[in-house]
């Protein structure tokens, strides 16, 4: 995975091509358990568990600490 990677649209940080959000913080959080960070579940048949809910808590959770506010 890129450890940078450039934003477009509306995670721009140019003032003239997204003059709303280009000085907000842009995070990209990935996510491997492939349930859009709404997962919280599992299938003991075949062995699948889904945990993006706790994922997406923790990414916050650490965001959080490094001092990223929601407005």
């Amino acid at each position: 995975m890129e450890k940078k990677i450039n934003f477009t649209g509306i995670l721009n940080n140019k003032p003239e091509e997204n003059p709303d959000f280009y000085n907000w913080n842009r995070v990209k959080l990935r996510y491997c358990d492939g349930a859009s960070f709404a997962g919280e579940g599992h299938d003991e048949v075949n062995k699948l568990y889904f945990r993006g809910q706790r994922i997406w808590s923790a990414g916050m959770e650490e965001l959080m600490a490094k001092g990223m506010i929601v407005p």
